[in-house]
């Protein structure tokens, strides 16, 4: 399997993970109706609190496959450890052929949803899980 196989198969795995943890919660859900509003609000906090952990394992895992797919691409690009993600996002996307304006958009919506899940404000995001995933797939997509 090569770098960019590898990059998807990781995010799948993280979207994988995440439907199994949403499914467990909501057959929970579906066996507490009619119990107290206390338990249900606390079975709404803890599938906020589920989606911003795969929120944020989607964005460590979507960083490392830039690092890891970034050696394999038609122009090579290794990374340090002092390398964030913008950096990675446009040393890779500009030789790509990528678009500015695309860059930008995956670039401004990566750092606002991984500042605002750093900040703890679930409530805030502009991106859910969904919309964080295809935008990361669309941007390895336009890696090949």
């Amino acid at each position: 399997m090569n770098s960019l196989q590898d990059a998807f198969t990781r995010l799948r795995r993280v979207q994988s993970d995440f439907e199994a943890a949403k499914s467990a919660m909501t057959q929970e859900v579906a066996e507490l109706r009619g119990l107290s509003g206390t338990r249900k609000n606390a079975n709404d906090q803890a599938h906020g609190s589920c989606e911003m952990t795969y929120l944020m394992r989607l964005l460590s895992d979507f960083e490392g496959a830039l690092t890891d797919i970034g050696p394999h691409l038609s122009t090579p690009r290794t990374f340090s450890d002092a390398d964030g993600l913008s950096e990675k996002i446009n040393a890779i996307g500009k030789p790509m052929g990528m678009e500015k304006s695309f860059r930008e958009r995956v670039h401004r919506d990566v750092r606002e949803l991984r500042n605002e899940l750093m900040h703890g404000r679930r409530l805030g995001l502009r991106i859910d899980f969904d919309g964080a995933h295809r935008l990361m797939k669309e941007f390895l997509r336009a890696c090949k």
